[in-house]
């Protein structure tokens, strides 16, 4: 009798028959011919196109002047002086010195000399005390630069809320058209009384970000770019223009770093960039002593027994590369000046004393102050229309302390106004 097939058994028939019919197909047991099979067409890359850059030729024109830019380092700053080495270079090239800020401390000196400062990608925030001294140096007049990047977010607000100004946490795009990359950028839309944008027609920026307020905008993107975070369609601008002419504000630095600065009229703006950097309107007062004066200075004594006291204060002022010529005053004396003397020879200069509203007799008659008596009293005023300063004490000796006090930055502690100081000497000093 045979035994009856069960369903196990079926079943493993089934997966031998199965992989037997895979083995017979795929290795049929002889040699088979190679079977070339078809590569998948290649593209055609001379049809796909590129937008092509546009470079623009360009040449430097400017005009040289005398003056300094400070350039911030003491705040962790996210960029490299070979990044920013092209600005340096038109505006040294301008004649221009270049200094820079390594440490906090160092601010309120630097600045006293200084006719711009630079603020590139700060890390660190800015001190109470640094954001005061950075708002006098722009009441002076001094420029402010604040250049910022949404790929290399800061605390760049930390300066620039203090002038109403904010860099927004977006990227600016533009999907219609570019310079390869939606955020690579045209810019057309241009203030047209604004000296940055001279002679510009295009730009492109190639990691803009928005800042705030629009309407202080010299440069405005046009229908078709957006903002990363804004869901509204509306103008931004990138480069904005404080009121007064005094900060300006970028939120792209790409651009100036070779080769971007080829494209459009990048290398225009920078030269635009330096050309305002290098157009001094600031103000200097008796505390930046003596960075007020230019190279040359005419030293000048009342009696020639203060020449010993007149030379200390000339070697002070070679130490600082001026130059000065110590000599008896005369009114034919024109420029940058210093006058050394005691209040009995306030009548030589009664003329500078005289715009101070300053009259000296009896005692030392100040108006808006009062009357001081001259006895132990130095004064020192800062006659801004002629670039003259007048040192004058009741004796020698005070003179020369009152100029030790000037060669060491004491003077400041007596300042009575921007342009005057009185220094009254205490009997324990006098003493000494």
């Amino acid at each position: 009798m045979k035994k009856p097939v069960t369903i196990l058994e079926i079943f493993l028939l089934i997966i031998f028959l199965f992989f037997l019919g895979q083995y017979l197909y795929y290795y049929p047991g002889r040699l088979q011919p190679f079977r070339h099979l078809p590569f998948p067409e290649r593209p055609a890359f001379k049809e796909i196109t590129f937008p092509p850059t546009e470079i623009k030729i360009f040449s430097d024109v400017y005009e040289k002047k005398e003056g300094n830019v400070l350039l911030d380092l003491a705040h962790s700053n996210d960029f490299t002086l070979e990044e920013f080495s092209l600005p340096i270079l038109r505006i040294t090239s301008r004649g221009y010195s270049f200094d820079y800020l390594e440490s906090e401390d160092d601010l309120e000196g630097k600045l006293r000399y200084a006719d711009a400062l630079i603020i590139i990608l700060p890390q660190d925030d800015f001190s109470e005390k640094e954001l005061k001294l950075i708002k006098d140096f722009a009441k002076k007049g001094g420029k402010l630069l604040l250049i910022g990047d949404p790929t290399r977010p800061g605390e760049i607000n930390s300066v620039a809320t203090e002038f109403g100004l904010i860099f927004e946490s977006d990227y600016l795009y533009n999907l219609k058209e570019n310079d390869g990359n939606f955020r690579y950028i045209y810019l057309t839309n241009f203030k047209s009384d604004s000296e940055l944008t001279k002679n510009l027609e295009k730009i492109t920026l190639y990691s803009a970000g928005s800042i705030s307020p629009f309407e202080w905008g010299i440069v405005r993107t046009d229908e078709n770019t957006f903002s990363s975070v804004a869901e509204a369609k509306k103008n931004f601008s990138p480069v904005l223009f404080s009121p007064d002419s005094k900060v300006l504000a970028i939120s792209d630095l790409t651009f100036m770093i070779e080769p971007y600065n080829l494209s459009t009229n990048n290398n225009q703006f920078i030269s635009n960039l330096a050309d305002w950097l290098t157009k001094s309107e600031r103000t200097f007062y008796l505390s930046d002593f003596p960075y007020f004066f230019g190279d040359k200075v005419q030293l000048t004594y009342a009696d020639a027994s203060y020449i010993d006291t007149g030379l200390k204060l000339k070697n002070f002022l070679a130490d600082l590369e001026k130059s000065s010529k110590l000599s008896q005053y005369e009114k034919t004396i024109s420029g940058d000046l210093i006058f050394l003397g005691l209040f009995d020879d306030a009548p030589k200069v009664k003329d500078f004393l005289k715009e101070g509203k300053t009259t000296i007799d009896g005692k030392v008659a100040i108006e808006g102050i009062g009357k001081i008596d001259k006895k132990d009293t130095s004064i020192l005023y800062l006659n801004k229309e002629s670039n003259a300063l007048i040192l004058l004490s009741d004796t020698k000796e005070n003179l020369e302390k009152s100029i030790d006090k000037l060669i060491s930055g004491e003077f400041r502690n007596w300042l009575v106004t921007d342009t005057l100081a009185i220094y009254q000497i205490e009997a324990k000093e006098a003493e000494e």
